[in-house]
């Protein structure tokens, strides 16, 4: 790799570096799963990054983690290995900003939402945490969504509606549940 393609990588692929590795552990819901995949995916990226026409490169990017992924998988299956892909356990990290900017009331009541969101996503089909992170997390765009998931634009918004639309559900019942437990 020459020196002007190192300096391009370093300012068009490095930035989402912590974008991929949580795209890789939403995938693999393991924290060294989720370094070992991030570390083949930039392995590959920085092998393919003279066929990348430098467009979109968070959503190029992204699109090699979740392939990688998808290998490491075929891989593991191949051999006979058990794979376990729905099993989401994240931690809990909080902005030191925002944490100190709230009354301690507001810090248990924002730390029980944000745990019940977590919780609920694991509750979530593989396939449709992986379309709320990418949307309400990563923030990409339909489009975007589509060349990383490889799939039609229609599929992803389907796809995002069913799972916001299970989500909400899933939180509405696991919100009464905790309700329930709080009166006792």
């Amino acid at each position: 790799m020459t020196d002007h393609n190192n300096t391009e990588f370093k300012t068009l692929i490095m930035p989402h570096l912590t974008a991929a590795y949580n795209y890789a552990y939403w995938l693999t819901s393991n924290a060294q799963n989720a370094e070992d995949l991030t570390q083949e995916a930039f392995t590959r990226a920085l092998a393919a990054f003279g066929r990348f026409r430098k467009q979109h490169p968070k959503a190029w990017l992204m699109t090699i983690v979740r392939n990688a992924f998808y290998n490491q998988q075929q891989q593991l299956k191949r051999r006979g290995e058990v794979v376990y892909l729905d099993n989401f356990h994240e931690d809990d990290c909080h902005s030191d900003e925002l944490m100190s900017s709230q009354t301690p009331e507001q810090q248990v009541s924002r730390n029980l939402d944000v745990e019940l969101v977590r919780t609920c996503i694991n509750y979530l089909s593989r396939e449709h945490r992986e379309v709320i992170m990418l949307r309400e997390i990563e923030g990409f765009s339909y489009e975007e969504m589509s060349k990383i998931l490889e799939c039609p634009l229609g599929t992803v918004m389907s796809r995002l509606s069913r799972a916001r639309n299970r989500l909400k559900k899933l939180i509405q019942k696991q919100g009464y549940r905790q309700e329930d437990q709080h009166e006792m």
